[in-house]
């Protein structure tokens, strides 16, 4: 949650680090892009749905009209069927006592076949594009095993052990299922209907015989044909049991084998769902006929269905990107507009900062603008006569005391020669080495090395390594001082060396450390110095494992100039520091674990600033 925090922070400080002119900009686009992009999804939802039902609903009608036609074709064999059920010559050789001499049983073949290929002939020619094959079997008639005469009339035998005759359910007329026949033009695909034939003579066993007729299966592939919905749909029938009644092709079979198609459904029902077949979106529809107990299967392609609906989300996506182009223009004039009058004040402000108070703004309109410009114009004018009043005389007379101070500072520093000190100290320096004094002769060496880094010519600006020399020096004058009970560590990243500071920003802070923590705590003393690069800024530590300090009074009393204390050495070390740096940068006091505290300085990183003396 803190670095969802950090980065609306982030982008709301940037939003208004923006230009009036931008965000201007981002105002108009929005507020035309905005209201636009709801509507079309709106208007895009809303059509999506009534389209979707629009082709749902015409799929629904064209399967109501398959199911129709298959129904009255049916009904039209079933007609057939019944005719030949009721045929007087068929009821009589049905009810007739078994002749089984020879000449009556041929007689019997050729009777019933001549009969069926009337109806064959007349079926064929009601049922326009389409053949019917009528069969007989006859039960208790092995006799016609023996004499193949006839391709319609069998004895019951022949399809006893066939699946679909096992199954029949016990009604007249029913759908015995898929089957293939021999035909004049070979082997070919029926839908094998079936009816029972009775006996009138004999109620205790009333069942003679079984009538089925064959229609070519492929009759309705040009109805399913023309009813598909697009160029990639596919209709067809299967049974309750998926079982294919239309003609087979390859979607059908992977449709069939790999996905299990919702056939829940009671009465002549319809319903329709989307089903990812083979990686593409379907629109499967299924009409079922519980008369038959079939089910139309329609299964087209989403993105086809859609093509209006693609054409119309391109339209929309037109008509979003043409507003916002105009957004886009509107935004810039508008802005334009706007922004024109304010960056004139803005930059007539800078040269005020500069001390430039002759504002020349010229502003025709009679706007708000116009009102603000002359005001501004005024007050300039009215700021710039107060100057000269209040403040001419005193400056100048200010410039003359300053010239007179600086005057007697030069010549104040004209009596120290850092010449004469360091020629000194090296004097002593060479007669402790004649005398063999090695502790007298470290500690002028450190002291002269401190002066030399101190004075720094007379410049103000330093390297991190002269500063690190610096501090090292005193810390080995003191070392001498307090003999073994002082110890320091000193450590910077190699990077840090050649970047430059303002000089005596660690000596002070060393110095209060050893002054106020280590030399009151009695104990031996440890001052840890540590520089590294963290972020793209240089950051200090400088520890000790003295007595410590109340750091949150340290950290007030850097923040707030007007509270006293005796601390003045590391207040004129912060305010260096932010003089230079920036005021993001200085000093923060954090207390150690077990002893003493740290100071933290946060440097930038100063690559190159000249000959500066600032």
């Amino acid at each position: 949650m803190n670095f969802n925090l950090l980065d609306k922070n982030k982008i709301r400080t940037a939003y208004f680090a923006l230009s009036i002119k931008k965000r201007l900009i981002i105002y108009f686009i929005l507020s035309i892009f905005i209201p636009t992009s709801i509507i079309s999804l709106t208007v895009y939802n809303k059509s999506k749905n009534i389209i979707s039902k629009k082709i749902d609903l015409s799929i629904e009608k064209n399967l109501d009209t398959i199911s129709e036609t298959m129904l009255q074709k049916i009904e039209i064999v079933d007609d057939i069927s019944t005719l030949i059920t009721y045929n007087s010559r068929i009821l009589d050789m049905l009810s007739s006592p078994k002749d089984k001499s020879t000449v009556a049983i041929i007689n019997e073949i050729n009777e019933l076949n001549k009969i069926l290929d009337d109806y064959y002939l007349f079926g064929s020619s009601y049922v326009r594009g389409n053949e019917l094959f009528p069969r007989i079997y006859m039960v208790d008639r092995q006799e016609y095993n023996q004499y193949n005469i006839s391709d319609k009339v069998y004895d019951i035998s022949n399809i006893s052990d066939i699946d679909w005759y096992r199954c029949l359910p016990n009604e007249a007329f029913t759908i015995a299922g898929i089957d293939k026949i021999d035909s004049v033009n070979g082997n070919i695909n029926t839908i094998k209907f079936a009816r029972r034939l009775y006996r009138t003579d004999n109620v205790v066993n009333p069942y003679a015989a079984l009538l089925t007729i064959d229609m070519r299966a492929d009759y309705f592939d040009d109805i399913l044909e023309k009813s598909k919905m697009t160029a990639g749909s596919s209709v067809f029938i299967i049974d309750d049991k998926k079982q294919p009644i239309s003609k087979e092709n390859v979607l059908v079979n992977d449709v069939i084998k790999n996905n299990d198609i919702n056939l829940s459904g009671e009465g002549d029902s319809y319903h329709s769902y989307v089903e990812n077949i083979n990686g593409t979106k379907m629109l499967v529809s299924v009409k079922h006929i519980d008369k038959l107990k079939w089910n139309i299967v329609s299964i087209s392609p989403v993105s086809e269905l859609n093509s209006e609906l693609t054409s119309f989300k391109e339209v929309m996506g037109l008509v979003i990107l043409i507003c916002t182009i105009i957004a886009v223009i509107a935004a810039l004039v508008l802005s334009e507009d706007f922004s024109k009058p304010i960056a004139y004040m803005v930059k007539s402000m800078s040269n005020v900062k500069k001390g430039d108070f002759n504002v020349d703004l010229s502003y025709k309109r009679k706007d708000e603008f116009a009102f603000l410009i002359s005001q501004y114009k005024d007050m300039m004018r009215q700021i710039e006569e107060l100057i000269d009043k209040l403040y001419v005389s005193e400056l100048r007379k200010n410039k003359a005391e300053l010239k007179m101070k600086d005057a007697e500072l030069k010549a104040l520093l004209a009596q120290i020669n850092p010449h004469f000190l360091y020629n000194t100290l090296d004097s002593i320096n060479w007669l402790a080495i004649k005398h063999n004094v090695s502790d007298i002769s470290s500690m002028v060496k450190n002291l002269s090395n401190f002066f030399r880094y101190s004075l720094n010519n007379g410049k103000n600006i330093i390297s991190f390594s002269d500063e690190k020399i610096q501090v090292e020096s005193y810390l080995q004058i003191q070392c001498a001082k307090f003999k073994k009970r002082l110890e320091y560590y000193i450590e910077f990243q190699p990077e840090i060396n050649d970047c430059y500071t303002v000089k005596l920003i660690l000596q002070p802070l060393v110095e209060n450390a050893i002054m106020h923590g280590i030399e009151e705590s009695g104990r031996a003393g440890f001052i840890s110095i540590v520089g590294t690069v963290i972020d793209g800024e240089i950051e200090i530590k400088v520890s000790d494992n003295g007595l410590g300090a109340d750091v949150d009074k340290l950290n007030k009393f850097l923040e707030d100039s007007s509270i006293k204390s005796k601390s003045l050495g590391i207040r004129n070390v912060n305010d260096r520091i932010k003089h230079f740096f920036g005021d993001d940068y200085g000093i923060k006091y954090y207390k150690n674990k077990n002893y003493g505290i740290t100071a933290v300085l946060r440097l930038k990183i100063v690559k190159d600033v000249g000959d500066s003396n600032a």
